[in-house]
């Protein structure tokens, strides 16, 4: 009995390469695709050698970070997974030494998370209800009040 055989299927060369197109393209959209990133918003100011800084937010993350590159100077970075950030969403006071911050609040789903850079040996004040505190750094004093947040 002969059993008729089938020639085994050969990639032809262009087919190959055509497959090796479409791998690299997969590649290189996965690689340039982000994930839902955050909207931001900066804000840049001139202070004392040394500050008194207040951040009041209910429900965003803030992190405080006293370093010695800002010498002079307090950068605020706003960021939010949800709505976009403008200048509105942030109450930013400076009177003399002292700078007061209020983070609007928006419910968990687009909250405004805050990164606060200040000059070392500042004293930090900190009020929050669900959000998490960091503060790191070379601080004179910092006071963190937080309901649920972890420290």
């Amino acid at each position: 009995m002969f059993y008729r055989k089938f020639p085994a299927p050969s990639l032809s060369a262009s087919t190959t390469f055509q497959g090796l197109i479409f791998f690299a393209l997969i590649l290189f959209i996965s690689g340039t695709v982000e994930p839902a990133t955050a909207q931001h918003y900066t804000r840049d100011l001139d202070t004392p050698e040394k500050i008194s800084l207040v951040v009041k937010s209910k429900t965003g993350r803030v992190n405080v970070v006293a370093s010695d590159t800002q010498f002079k100077k307090v950068s605020i970075e706003a960021s939010s997974s949800g709505k976009p950030v403008d200048g509105s969403d942030l109450r930013v006071e400076p009177r003399g030494t002292s700078l007061e911050i209020e983070v609007r609040d928006r419910g968990e789903r687009d909250r405004i998370d805050l990164v606060v850079r200040i000059p070392e040996r500042s004293k930090v004040t900190v009020e929050g209800e669900a959000g998490a505190v960091d503060v790191i750094g070379n601080l004179e004093s910092a006071e963190v009040t937080t309901n649920t947040g972890t420290i």
